[in-house]
């Protein structure tokens, strides 16, 4: 089921869509078990998000460094280390500061935007093994309520396409 880890990852394979349902605690323990590796995991989470880009919930998708720290995770575990988050990727919000990967808030201008550190935050789950898979979408400076970017663009809904999907952080 989810050690078939030979299989190429894709929008067909049933054991994809299988691994993009885990969430964190279910890949954090699939990961640990040697159910997986950290590379197939964050392989079949970035082909979901490029199957979805249309609905606009990532402004920057870190693959190759995604897939890099995921490599670097497996071997990490086939060392032994036992990190409580160690291969899991995350989607985190581009208001956080992250080394070397844009942060936006949402603002158009800051589009080029590279920060030198990360945010405490951001740091404390590198540490314990996360990976970031990439920047998500926003409300210019986290200040509103629809999820209604005008610099990368309105954020779909995808339970249900003709409503908003809300809140600073689009849902």
């Amino acid at each position: 089921m989810l050690n078939q880890q030979t299989r190429a990852i894709d929008a067909n394979v049933p054991e994809a869509v299988e691994l993009t349902r885990l969430g964190v605690s279910g890949a954090a323990e699939a990961i640990r078990r040697g159910e997986i590796s950290a590379e197939i995991y964050v392989s079949a989470l970035l082909a979901k998000a490029r199957r979805k880009e249309g609905l606009r919930a990532f402004i920057t998708l870190d693959e190759p460094g995604a897939l890099s720290a995921a490599r670097e995770a497996d071997k990490a575990r086939a060392k032994g280390v036992n990190a409580p988050l160690l291969g899991v990727p995350l989607g985190i919000k581009d208001s956080y500061l992250t080394a070397g990967l844009r942060t936006t808030l949402g603002v158009g201008s800051l589009r080029d935007f590279q920060p030198t550190e990360d945010a405490d935050a951001i740091a404390t789950l590198k540490a314990a093994g996360a990976i970031v898979l990439g920047k998500t979408n926003l409300v210019e400076l986290s200040y509103g309520l629809t999820g209604d970017n005008g610099p990368y663009g309105q954020v779909g809904n995808p339970h249900a396409p003709d409503h908003v999907t809300g809140g600073s952080s689009s849902g």
